[in-house]
């Protein structure tokens, strides 16, 4: 997959990381906030965001690292360490979330521990369930076929061996037991089905072709409700039909065990958009659909980490800017760092990235993008909105695009709000974060050879876990 911004050859050299967001890289003529696109908030209002009190710690100087780098380590909280390196700010390029919604309310600790939508995790309920993708039954037959990308297709419509098989679920398992360290996540032991929501007579293939149904069943386990989910025709052809990810998710309602958390239906069919969650009822799904290398290609040469590479982000304004009003010049200096800075945890991931370009495989590459998503959804069961305040996993999404050029990691802010949701308010959440960074290493170095995220986010674990090594409780 490519873009108009991003020509998909691997001949770029990464030479330079922007750290800075797109719109605080050009100056515009006019001044009103709303003209200026997306600003990322200062660092003190970033750090005062990663507190239950919503304030700054007294006695705090700016330090090069974040505004904790000149407090003794002993004093320091790990989200104050903030290289703009590790994490830099938003792209927010033409196009992206942010750049269309840019005044998006942002979600800080204090706000996060105030929402009327968290629940609360708990001895009782402290488990995430991972449903497998949903059975076909007979009856319903050619639901299978809707879930073959029509790029996959022989001429006469029928699948060709070309298919690559769809993430393991016991993986994604895998991954979100080191996301969500100190949750338990564990398959969901009910089975689902796609089942005839009506009785009209058994079609052949090419009777359902020509009147394929408007509505299927969901079944739950060996439960006789069958929840009614909507099909349409794909708009842009990519596969025969559409599901609605709504009605998928109240079928997610009747199957919640009650020690879980949450649950998550995985599903293979291409539904309305990549992923949805009801985050105050627990429920999310995924649809691996999108993904598919058939579909998505493989990984486009500035996607994470190599997003944040100078010259893809011009290229990507000038491209907007054509046949407008040129941009002016620069309003200051833009926030960057070469590709090979000692110590930057996002050039050890582009580094690693780039290293995978001869090893990896369509089925690594699925799974990451599968992964990534999954954890973004299961973020908004524990009420974590989209995150503004820098790159990171729970940020909004606009387009397949731009969800292949954000990043596996949580920011400061929103792994503050896992700690707590996870751990508790302890007077240091440092040895559960580098528990879990822990975590994350052996899974991702695990993987790595087969897709660049799992081995561009070892690596960024492996700087990030560097710069928290002088603070009390990180040994």
């Amino acid at each position: 997959m490519s873009s108009a911004a991003d020509p998909g050859h691997r001949s770029c050299e990464h030479a330079a990381l922007v750290l800075d967001s797109a719109p605080q890289l050009v100056a515009v003529a006019d001044s009103k906030p709303s003209s200026r696109g997306y600003v990322q908030a200062s660092l003190r209002v970033r750090i005062a965001a990663t507190r239950s009190t919503g304030r700054m710690p007294p006695g705090r100087g700016q330090g090069g690292k974040g505004l904790g780098a000149t407090a003794p380590p002993q004093s320091v909280s790990p989200f104050e360490i903030i290289n703009p390196s590790t994490f830099p700010a938003p792209l927010a390029l033409p196009n992206d979330d942010l750049n269309l919604d840019p005044a998006y309310p942002p979600q800080s600790l204090l706000s996060w521990i105030r929402s009327r939508d968290r629940n609360e995790v708990s001895q009782d309920r402290r488990t995430i369930y991972v449903a497998d993708y949903p059975a076909v039954d007979e009856d319903v037959a050619f639901v299978t076929d809707w879930a073959t990308p029509a790029a996959t297709r022989a001429p006469g419509g029928t699948a060709t061996s070309s298919i690559v098989p769809p993430p393991d679920v016991a993986l994604v398992v895998e991954y979100l037991t080191a996301f969500y360290h100190g949750l338990a996540v564990k398959l969901l032991p009910t089975p689902l089905s796609f089942v005839a929501w009506s009785k009209r007579p058994r079609s052949t293939k090419k009777s359902q072709a020509a009147d394929p149904p408007t509505r299927i069943g969901l079944r739950v386990g060996a439960s006789p409700t069958v929840v009614g989910v909507s099909a349409r025709a794909c708009p842009d052809a990519a596969f025969p039909r559409q599901l609605d990810l709504n009605h998928i998710l109240d079928a997610a309602l009747d199957v919640l065990p009650t020690d879980a958390y949450a649950v998550l239906l995985m599903d293979l069919d291409d539904d309305y958009c990549c992923g949805r969650a009801f985050g105050g009822s627990r429920v999310a799904v995924v649809s691996a659909a999108r993904y598919a290398p058939a579909v998505a290609g493989k990984d486009p040469p500035h996607a994470w980490p190599a997003s944040h590479c100078k010259a893809f982000v011009a290229d990507a304004v000038a491209a907007a800017a054509a046949g407008a009003a040129a941009p002016s010049p620069p309003s200051r200096p833009a926030a960057e760092s070469p590709r090979d800075e000692p110590g930057s945890a996002l050039s050890a991931a582009v580094h690693a990235a780039a290293a995978t370009d001869d090893t990896g495989t369509a089925s690594g590459v699925w799974l990451a993008r599968v992964a990534r998503t999954a954890a973004h959804e299961l973020g908004h069961c524990l009420a974590m909105d989209h995150c503004v305040y820098h790159a990171c996993a729970m940020q909004g999404s606009a387009s397949l695009n731009e969800d292949l050029r954000q990043p596996p990691y949580l920011c400061p802010v929103c792994l503050a709000k896992l700690a707590r949701a996870v751990a508790g308010p302890p007077p240091s959440p440092v040895d559960y974060l580098v528990r879990r960074y822990a975590a994350l290493r052996r899974v991702c170095g695990r993987w790595a050879a087969d897709a660049g995220m799992f081995a561009a986010f070892d690596a960024w674990l492996g700087v990030r876990m560097a710069e928290m090594s002088g603070l009390a409780g990180s040994r």
